[in-house]
């Protein structure tokens, strides 16, 4: 059971669907389903499958093996479902070859394996004797069960990597808007309430592109993207040290900031305001200024909601003011 057991388990033979969807091509596959739990083992979390080419990992053990010895290896599945094609692996000699068969069943955590071996004929006599004696048999045999567990190890151990990648990479997906590469509301939300929740010091800032329906309309949505990109770029680059950075959405954009003395907040953001206002891009040949309205309010015991209207009243009152302003409230 891969639950109770907390171990990898193997399918019987399967059809790789890179080889094709013909059901004449051989079964050259196996599937490895490693569970996945939590940290404290109680829940699990899901099940990575890997795939593992039969043929590639038996040929390299032979390769290993048995090159030096006049010996052929058979490997069969006796596990559940693998009664229509148990053949997991035969040495390309071993019809040809004549000799003792010695036949030694390798347990898996969910199947059993036959591995039988055929010494030749050739072999004389004495130099059989060594290789009983010696335990030539048991080995090979140790060797392909090292082989095996290794491999469900190292297999184990790469996919818990890709998954720990992969689990890193969709997070940031869900974090960061697609085309500024910036975080996004969902994380702006769960960071303000943070800051409030902690007690930490600081000032909402939020700012809009001037007039930008009239660049998305004018030149078009790409000369819109553009000027999104633009101004991340300026504000990315000028932004103080612990401040955090936001597409709230659209045109919109937010900071958490952590200066709340009003003067040098209002120099701050006066920065901003003026390095973007004074920085046009170009636009197929076509210079395009933008400019911002910025509203900002200093966090004083509000909750979420309460601060950030006391911080859009600002960024409305910049837009009344002819915008390209700063307001910054009491």
């Amino acid at each position: 059971d891969i639950i109770t057991h907390d171990r990898a388990n193997i399918s019987d033979k399967v059809r790789l669907l890179q080889d094709g969807y013909d059901k004449s091509l051989e079964k050259s596959g196996l599937l490895v389903y490693h569970p996945v739990f939590s940290y404290d083992k109680h829940e699990l979390l899901g099940v990575v499958v890997g795939v593992v080419r039969s043929t590639v990992y038996f040929d390299q053990l032979i390769t290993k093996t048995a090159t030096e010895l006049d010996m052929s290896v058979k490997v069969e599945d006796k596990g559940f479902d693998a009664y229509d094609d148990p053949l997991l692996f035969k040495s390309s000699n071993w019809d040809e070859l004549h000799g003792k068969v010695i036949s030694r069943t390798i347990q898996l955590p969910n199947r059993e394996w036959r591995v039988e071996f055929k010494l030749s004929e050739s072999v004389s006599a004495w130099e059989r004797s060594v290789l009983y004696g010696t335990g030539i048999a048991g080995l090979v045999i140790a060797i392909l069960i090292s082989y095996i567990v290794n491999l469900q190890s190292r297999e184990k151990e790469r996919l818990a990597v890709m998954l720990d990648n992969k689990t890193v990479e969709l997070k940031r997906m869900a974090e960061l808007d697609p085309l500024t590469q910036l975080l996004n509301r969902r994380v702006f939300n769960d960071n303000l309430l943070h800051y409030i929740n902690s007690g930490v010091e600081f000032s909402l800032v939020g700012f809009d592109i001037d007039r930008f329906k009239v660049i998305n309309d004018k030149y078009g949505h790409l000369a819109g993207d553009e000027a999104l990109l633009h101004v991340t770029k300026l504000v990315n680059a000028n932004l103080l040290d612990g401040d955090r950075f936001y597409r709230a959405g659209g045109d919109e954009f937010c900071i958490l900031s952590r200066v709340t003395d009003k003067e040098e907040l209002a120099a701050y953001l006066e920065k901003l305001r003026g390095i973007v206002a004074s920085s046009p891009f170009e636009y197929e040949s076509t210079p395009i200024i933008c400019s911002l309205s910025i509203g900002a309010a200093v966090h004083n015991d509000e909750d979420p909601e309460s601060l950030f209207h006391k911080m859009d009243v600002q960024l409305y009152q910049s837009k009344k003011n002819g915008r390209n302003s700063v307001s910054i409230g009491d």
